[in-house]
């Protein structure tokens, strides 16, 4: 069960997370790429170990080839964002749990 809580909350917080960084910087995401790349990536951020790390590179493939956003400085952007978002829910997920 508190994988499912992690799952959606993480879900919700990256596509909120790209979502406003492709809006500051000016790319636009189409919403089913957006929930999708999220999605996928949440789902990856999960697994034990270094799942968190393959889900940023995920994350930034998927992003670079589905929008005409620049590797840098939009993809570090929404990476490091998303990034520093999973890290917290884990941490806060880890908190309550135990």
């Amino acid at each position: 069960m508190s994988y499912a809580i992690g799952y959606v909350v993480t879900f919700a917080l990256c596509t909120a997370c790209v979502w406003g960084v492709a809006r500051w910087a000016g790319f636009r995401v189409p919403t089913p790429d957006l929930l999708l790349i999220t999605g996928v990536c949440s789902g990856i951020a999960l697994l034990p170990g270094a799942g968190w790390i393959l889900a940023m590179l995920v994350l930034s493939l998927l992003i670079v080839k589905t929008t005409d956003a620049d590797a840098w400085p939009d993809a570090v952007l929404i990476v490091t964002g998303c990034g520093a978002v999973w890290v917290l829910s884990f941490a806060a997920l880890a908190t309550f749990t135990s």
